[in-house]
């Protein structure tokens, strides 16, 4: 019998092949009487595993999570609930964070009462993501002159099972006649602010709250499918081929052209995707838009120019299966990856399943 992840395809006795016989029988067969020396040959193939591999990000895993901050804010500031605030968060490619929206009784000098602007960013240092958060507004708030600036920075590992709660209510006298409850999670980092009058704050602890309902925009989950197969060339000789798609945690997707691969045996699989194309949240292609009238840029025969997404990448190295033929399950591997400007690395032997 062959061992997993091998093929008997032959078993000669005396260059005769019984192969036919062999496989018929359980792999089984007779030699006998032996009355003289005989030689019996078997010979095997090391298969190359096939088929579709899929895995998604969960804690425990040792991988990275990736943060993702795209979405929209809207609610009332818990200190102070007459004002209220309507916020786009957008976070690109590289990790760059830029809002835009609106915070009731603040207005800028720029846009009036649309405040937007670059906001920092999101970056993985030893595999955890990093929140470097930046700002200033010049303008009223209420109506008065208002200019202020500060920052933040810290671990963005966000922890959405640690939920804490807090009341915050309008007092009359020594009576608290309208309270709110909320939960809230947040993000750990230090800041320092300069306001206005030129008072400051020294760098402290703190944490940025994010009530319940927009905790579902702080996202980790991410994923891939891994597509191996079997092709024939031109000139009918078999070759093996590695396909991917990368599910990213906006919900838009990177998908990798396929590219050759070779299985051997100890070391498996090792393949590295990159510039892969763009299909958004509906799997559909996205285009490359002219800044200037907003619709489709155009190649020299009409058709719409794909957008490659040239900051994502995978690598697969060392990917070993084990099974048989159309039954197989990744056994050992690593995988690094890089997008919406994370980084990480980890084992595959529960992430492809």
């Amino acid at each position: 019998r062959p061992k997993t992840a091998f093929k008997l395809i032959h078993v000669f006795k005396n260059l005769e092949d019984e192969i036919g016989w062999v496989l018929s029988h359980n792999y089984q067969t007779t030699f006998g009487p032996v009355q003289k020396s005989h030689t019996v040959v078997a010979v095997c193939e090391i298969l190359s595993p096939t088929g579709t591999f899929t895995g998604t990000y969960s804690d425990g895993l040792g991988l990275t999570s990736i943060v993702d901050v795209t979405g929209n804010y809207a609610g009332e500031d818990p200190q102070d609930p007459n004002r209220k605030y309507d916020v786009d968060a957008a976070m690109d490619d590289s990790g760059k964070l830029s809002t835009m929206g609106t915070v009731t009784g603040i207005t800028s000098e720029k846009d009036g009462p649309q405040l937007s602007g670059n906001i920092g960013s999101v970056k993985t240092v030893d595999n955890t993501p990093y929140l470097d958060l930046k700002g200033s507004i010049k303008g009223t708030m209420d109506g008065k002159p208002l200019a202020a600036s500060g920052k933040a920075a810290g671990n963005a590992a966000l922890q959405t099972s640690v939920v804490t709660s807090r009341t915050t209510g309008v007092a009359d006298g020594n009576r608290l006649v309208q309270s709110t409850t909320y939960q809230a999670s947040g993000i750990a980092g230090g800041t320092a602010v300069l306001d206005g009058v030129k008072s400051s704050a020294k760098p402290a602890a703190i944490e940025v709250d994010v009530p319940t309902q927009h905790i579902s925009n702080l996202k980790q989950g991410w994923g891939l499918r891994l597509v191996l197969a079997e092709r024939i060339d031109a000139k009918g000789k078999n070759y093996m081929e590695a396909s991917g798609w990368l599910r990213l945690t906006n919900g838009e997707y990177s998908v990798f052209p396929a590219k050759k691969v070779k299985y051997a045996g100890a070391k498996g699989y090792s393949v590295s995707f990159g510039n892969g194309r763009k299909l958004n949240t509906a799997s559909q292609p996205v285009y490359i838009k002219d800044p200037k009238t907003g619709s489709n840029k155009l190649d020299k025969n009409g058709n719409p120019i794909p957008l490659i997404d040239k900051k994502t990448k995978v690598k697969l190295s060392n990917l070993v299966f084990k099974g048989s033929e159309g039954s197989w399950t990744a056994d050992s591997g690593n995988m690094s990856y890089q997008f919406l400007g994370q980084k990480g690395k980890g084992p595959l032997d529960s992430f492809l399943q």
